[in-house]
């Protein structure tokens, strides 16, 4: 047989024809994959965000506008920490005079001292607004004593607006005088607590003794030492109470 051929001029060698089509076969199996890869994340990731939004509530049964601020956590704390930082205004202090004056005993719920819109509303939302974190009160020019119990939110179901006097016939009752504050065991010493510490309702200090809102006499000002029953204690007789024979 004689010698081959040569390939006529303008035509590529079987080989390179074969090489090409290998590497655009290669580029559409890429470009395939990343499209699958693109297509496939997006996917997920619509699921996922499917998943962990909960369902629409229906219109009735919608929550509130204002969300209230959980408690412990870091925005709640900043806040609390603005209130206690705050100065007084100057003329609107709240007096400890005024603050007994507004309960019918010590420890009891203190009545609203200002209008409320709507006084048989349970309260929550519009209250909390002002006495969850104590903020500044535009309207009142002062600051707003913080609530103890932020979680009760049926509020007027304790706390009533001031009625007026009219509505009302002549009385004898006198309010049961506030406790005299306990003699400390030495000079220096941290005072002993003159009230019970009722579990919701007395047990937060801050409510009463810290900030703006505090009067001045019962406020305190070492901020820094937040556990307050690690100096001051109920203060307790030596008598052993016992319950009267008959009594519930």
């Amino acid at each position: 047989m004689s010698a081959a051929h040569p390939p006529p001029q303008g035509t590529r060698p079987s080989w390179l024809r074969t090489e090409h089509r290998l590497i655009s076969i290669g580029l559409a199996v890429v470009l395939m994959a990343v499209t699958a890869y693109v297509l496939g994340t997006s996917w997920l990731a619509g699921q996922t965000t499917a998943e962990l939004e909960p369902p629409a509530e229906p219109a009735e049964a919608a929550a509130p506008a204002r969300q209230y601020v959980e408690a412990g956590s870091l925005y709640y704390l900043e806040l609390m920490r603005a209130y206690m930082a705050a100065t007084p205004v100057a003329g609107k202090e709240r007096t400890l005079e005024a603050y007994y004056a507004r309960r019918t005993f010590p420890g009891a719920p203190p009545w609203v001292p200002h209008e409320v819109e709507e006084p048989m509303s349970p309260g929550g939302a519009d209250c909390l607004q002002c006495h969850e974190t104590g903020g500044y009160v535009p309207p009142m020019e002062a600051y707003a004593p913080v609530a103890p119990h932020p979680e009760l939110t049926s509020c007027t179901q304790c706390h009533v607006p001031a009625q007026d006097a009219e509505l009302f016939g002549e009385n004898e009752f006198v309010p049961a005088p506030p406790p005299e504050l306990p003699e400390a065991a030495f000079d220096g010493a941290p005072p002993p607590i003159p009230h019970e510490i009722v579990p919701k309702m007395r047990e937060n200090c801050a409510a009463c003794h810290v900030g703006p809102a505090a009067p001045p006499e019962i406020r305190v000002g070492h901020l820094e030492q937040e556990n307050c029953l690690q100096c001051h204690v109920p203060a307790r007789t030596e008598e052993i109470w016992q319950r009267e024979e008959g009594s519930p």
